[in-house]
């Protein structure tokens, strides 16, 4: 069995692909461990021509790395492509990359090492540059062992990407956990799921992965469509994180319905004037907001029900003033941080 299954989803990547195809082959570590795993979602460019020529290079060259090559008859998106790729790997543990993105040299080296570190470990994340805020993804300094997963839903630590992270195989295929097909920010959702799926995860500080501002994005080109499109998709979320909010880590999930539905608030505001029938919108995010404010005061957590007031007017006009807008995700610490606290008081007792 392979170490580690890559899965890189290409459509319409010319200008980027081959910098990635050429990160994953130059990796530093023993190449006999990895299979690299490109899905071609019926690109209409040369993409998968550039993906081709490289990979053959690189087996000439004596490579040992193994690669597949799988594709769909028609486009079927992000979500798709890499569904495909999970049913096709045969590693150990799995990993996501964008084919318009690129891993550092000592990238893999650097994820197995914690993973002889931390042998139990389901999941192993790594830092990245984000191009956007040219900063780092993560602001720790060390790395952490994560004993509470609440921690992967929220705070520093928050998980909001299916990129550079390992997985453990075993246990995303024993949960059943995939990616909603046709929907943006299927990334969400996918680690809502997961995230209270794994156990023994770790997060290290050493940047793995360059997160690339592509022009032709979902954040980047936005029109009337896409906007659209946005608030379904965003509203279909918050809908299906609000029906699996049983079991553990209800504090993390909880505030991933919270910040969600924050922006979906502000999302809305902004682009009011392109929404379709924006007041049904609205409508439907505000009866979800209240389901998620009983819910937190039905469960007993007085701080989440205080702070979830902020979805509601006229507390949320406090979210315009500039400094809450500056210093939000602090505020929000305030409620979650002694929530979690007396969770964790109350259970032991």
């Amino acid at each position: 069995m392979k170490k580690l299954s890559i899965i890189i989803p290409v459509y319409k990547v010319k200008d980027f692909v081959a910098e990635c195809v050429d990160s994953i082959i130059s990796q530093t570590c023993d190449h006999s461990l990895l299979e690299c795993i490109f899905v071609d979602d019926c690109t209409p460019d040369n993409s998968m021509d550039i993906v081709n020529d490289i990979i053959e290079g690189y087996r000439r060259g004596g490579g040992s790395m193994t690669f597949k090559t799988l594709r769909h008859e028609k486009n079927q998106g992000l979500s798709a492509a890499r569904n495909t790729g999970m049913a096709q790997a045969e590693g150990e543990f799995i990993m996501f990359a964008d084919s318009d993105d690129f891993l550092y040299p000592d990238s893999i080296s650097t994820f197995l090492a914690y993973h002889d570190r931390y042998p139990d470990a389901d999941i192993i994340v790594g830092n990245y540059h984000d191009e956007r805020q040219n900063a780092p993804g993560f602001n720790i300094g060390s790395h952490e062992v994560v004993k509470d997963n609440d921690y992967l839903y929220v705070g520093k630590l928050k998980v909001w990407t299916a990129w550079n992270y390992m997985v453990r195989r075993s246990v995303v295929e024993s949960h059943g956990v995939r990616f909603e097909n046709g929907i943006y920010y299927e990334d969400n959702l996918f680690n809502y799921f997961l995230m209270s799926a794994v156990n023994h995860a770790v997060v290290f500080p050493e940047k793995t992965y360059f997160y690339r501002k592509n022009a032709s994005g979902i954040i980047s080109d936005v029109n009337r469509d896409k906007i659209n499109k946005s608030v379904r998709d965003y509203l279909k979320i918050i809908g299906v994180m609000s029906d699996h909010t049983e079991g553990r880590y209800y504090i993390g999930k909880s505030m991933s319905i919270f910040f969600l539905s924050i922006n979906l608030k502000n999302y809305i505001r902004e682009h009011e004037a392109e929404i379709t029938d924006v007041s049904d919108k609205k409508r439907l995010l505000d009866s979800s907001n209240r389901r998620l404010i009983m819910s937190n005061l039905r469960r007993g957590h007085p701080l989440l029900f205080l702070l979830s007031l902020m979805l509601v007017n006229p507390f949320h006009l406090l979210t315009r003033l500039r400094l809450v807008r500056r210093y939000f995700n602090s505020i929000a610490a305030l409620y979650w941080r002694p929530a979690l606290t007396y969770n964790k008081l109350l259970h032991r007792a």
